[in-house]
């Protein structure tokens, strides 16, 4: 998967490239409805949406990233104290079914007579 998106990235990051280079007009750019227009070299408005698309893509792939991060955190948590837990159970004494009724007085039952 990871070579996946470097052969669609690369060669869509080349193209784009390409076209930026060979469109050095002016273009004129509304930054909202009622403003006046900018007039910018078609190729900084190019780079500047391609910049774009890669802190968009980056943003999201960093949240997901992050999510991922506290998970490993949440369960490296928990692993540490599952062994705690384990290193303490190994170091109890085990008692036996028959050494526990050794230790425990007999209970007396009644009899009732028939």
């Amino acid at each position: 998967m990871k070579y996946l998106s470097w052969f669609i990235t690369i060669p869509l990051t080349v193209l784009s490239l390409m076209f930026l280079i060979g469109n050095t007009d002016n273009v004129s750019v509304h930054y909202w409805m009622n403003t006046p227009p900018y007039e910018l070299p078609l190729y900084a408005v190019g780079l500047a949406m391609l910049a774009v698309g890669f802190l968009g893509g980056a943003l999201f792939v960093s949240l997901n990233y992050y999510a991922l991060r506290h998970e490993h955190w949440k369960v490296k948590r928990r692993l540490a104290r599952i062994e705690t837990e384990l290193e303490e159970s190994k170091k109890k004494p085990v008692k036996s079914a028959e050494a526990e009724n050794q230790d425990t007085p007999p209970k007396l039952a009644l009899l009732k007579p028939h």
